[in-house]
C-alpha cells in the first residue's frame, strides 16, 4: 500500500472546531482511510481571517524514523510509530508553511514575517534568511520592502508572530515565504509565494477591514455572483476579483549551503500566492502557480520553463513526487495523481466533503511507518505547550 499524508486547512471554521486534518490516502485503493484531528495553535482565536490566518495543518517533513508536522507555529515530533519525541517552537517563526527536517534540524518557511528559519528540535533559531533582503536578488522593480527586523531582534525572538496582536500582519508579510524544497546536493529551493506591491498592501487593508466589520463574506458572494453572471468569469478561487486592482509577482530563489542566494525564476501576474516549489528526482523542479491554477516545470540551474500545464480549477497547492516520477498534486479539496512526462491526469480523488477545507501539502508514508492516530492531541497530555493547554481550555469554555 502506498500511504500519503494530506495536510488540510479549513476556511470558516468555528473556533471551537478542528481547523485542519492529517488525511491518511490510500493510493492504491484511491480512498480516505483516516481523517486525524491536528493540534491547534496558540492565538486562534484571536485572528479572524476566514481564508486561513492560524489555521489548519500546514508543513509535513520525512527523515529516517522521524516525522514532523506542524500547525501555524509549532512543529510537533514523531518517530515511525507516531510516539510523541518533542515539540518546539520560536517568537520569530509564525505563518508555518513548508517544513524539511535536516538531520538534527529543520528548516521552516515562516511566511507571517518573511523569514527562512532554521531550528534544533529544541526551538533554537540557528539560522535565518530574511527574505526582504533579496529586493537586489530578485530585482522587481516593483518590489523593495522595508527591513523592519534586526538580527538581534530576530534571534531573540522580541516580536512574538505567533499572536496577531503583536504586529501589522500586512506590513510583515511582504514576500509570503512559503514554499521550501531541498535538492540532491543540499542547497534550497525557496518560494517568495507573493511579492507584494504597495497597491497590494492597501488592498489588504481594505480586505482586513471588512473581515473586522464581518462584511467579507457577503463581499465574497457578490464577487462569484458578479463574475459568473455578469462578467462569465471563472470563479478559480474567492481572491479573484471583478477587476483585480493590484498584481505581484512570485519568485523561486535558491539558497545554497554557502550561505549564497540566487533567484532561479520569476512569475508575474500574481494575485494569490503561488505553493509548493519542488525538486525532482531527475534534477529538475516544480512549482505551482495557484493564480492561474498552473504547474511550472522547470530547471533549478538556468531557470529554463520545461512546460506549463493547466491543472487547477480552484486551488492548487501541494505537491510531492512519487518513487515513478509521477505527481501528487491538490487543488482545494481534489488530490490529483499527475503523469508530468505525458503531461495528463491519471486519476482525481475528493480527500474532504468540505468544500471549505484545502489541501496544503503531501508527503509519502514510508512503509515502515504505522498510521496516525485519530487525533494527535490524545498523544500529547504531558508534552503539550503551556500556551497551546491556555488556547484549549478557552475553546471549551
Amino acid at each position: 500500500m502506498t500511504t500519503i499524508l494530506v495536510s488540510t486547512s479549513s476556511r470558516h471554521t468555528p473556533v471551537d472546531q478542528p481547523s485542519g486534518h492529517i488525511i491518511v490516502f490510500d493510493l492504491e485503493k484511491r480512498e480516505v482511510v483516516r481523517s486525524c484531528e491536528i493540534i491547534e495553535p496558540p492565538y486562534r482565536i484571536e485572528n479572524p481571517n476566514p481564508r486561513g490566518g492560524l489555521r489548519g495543518s500546514k508543513g509535513i517533513s520525512v527523515i529516517g524514523n522521524r516525522i514532523a508536522i506542524s500547525n501555524a507555529s509549532t512543529i510537533f515530533l514523531y518517530d515511525e510509530k507516531w510516539t510523541p519525541l518533542t515539540y518546539f517552537y520560536h517568537p520569530s517563526c509564525a505563518g508555518v508553511h513548508d517544513i524539511v527536517l535536516d538531520g538534527e534540524t529543520i528548516w521552516v518557511t515562516s511566511a507571517r514575517n518573511d523569514l527562512l528559519c532554521q531550528l534544533d528540535f529544541t526551538g533554537k533559531l540557528l539560522n535565518y534568511y530574511d527574505t526582504r533582503t533579496f529586493a537586489d536578488i530578485i530585482k522587481d522593480p516593483k518590489w523593495n520592502p522595508p527591513i523592519f527586523q534586526t538580527k538581534e531582534q530576530i534571534m531573540a525572538g522580541k516580536i512574538d508572530f505567533r499572536d496577531p496582536r503583536t504586529h501589522d500582519e500586512v506590513f510583515a508579510d511582504a514576500s509570503h515565504t512559503n514554499g521550501l524544497s531541498m535538492m540532491a546536493d543540499g542547497d534550497l529551493l525557496l518560494s517568495c509565494g507573493l511579492l507584494k506591491q504597495q497597491s497590494h498592501q492597501r488592498l489588504l487593508y481594505v480586505k482586513n477591514w471588512l473581515i473586522r466589520m464581518r462584511l467579507w463574506e457577503t463581499f465574497e458572494d457578490l464577487n462569484r455572483f458578479f463574475r459568473k453572471n455578469f462578467f462569465k468569469m471563472k470563479n478559480r478561487h474567492s481572491g479573484e476579483l471583478v477587476v483585480q486592482p493590484a498584481k505581484g509577482s512570485s519568485a523561486i530563489v535558491r539558497v545554497k549551503k554557502d550561505g549564497t542566494v540566487t533567484k532561479v525564476i520569476t512569475l508575474p501576474a500574481a494575485t494569490a500566492p503561488s505553493h509548493s516549489v519542488r525538486a525532482l528526482k531527475d534534477g529538475t523542479a516544480i512549482y505551482l502557480k495557484t493564480t492561474s491554477g498552473e504547474l511550472f516545470h522547470f530547471n533549478p540551474e538556468n531557470g529554463e520553463i520545461l512546460s506549463v500545464d493547466q491543472v487547477g480549477d480552484k486551488f492548487l497547492r501541494g505537491a510531492t513526487e512519487l518513487s515513478d516520477g509521477t505527481l501528487i498534486l491538490g487543488d482545494n479539496n481534489k488530490l490529483i495523481h499527475y503523469d508530468l512526462r505525458n503531461h495528463k491526469e491519471i486519476f482525481s480523488a475528493i480527500v474532504s466533503p468540505d468544500k471549505m477545507e484545502a489541501i496544503f501539502d503531501f508527503t509519502v508514508l514510508p512503509s515502515n511507518y504505522s498510521i496516525p492516530p485519530e487525533s494527535f492531541l490524545s498523544l500529547h497530555n504531558s508534552l503539550m505547550p503551556v500556551d497551546q493547554l491556555s488556547t484549549i481550555k478557552e475553546k471549551k469554555l
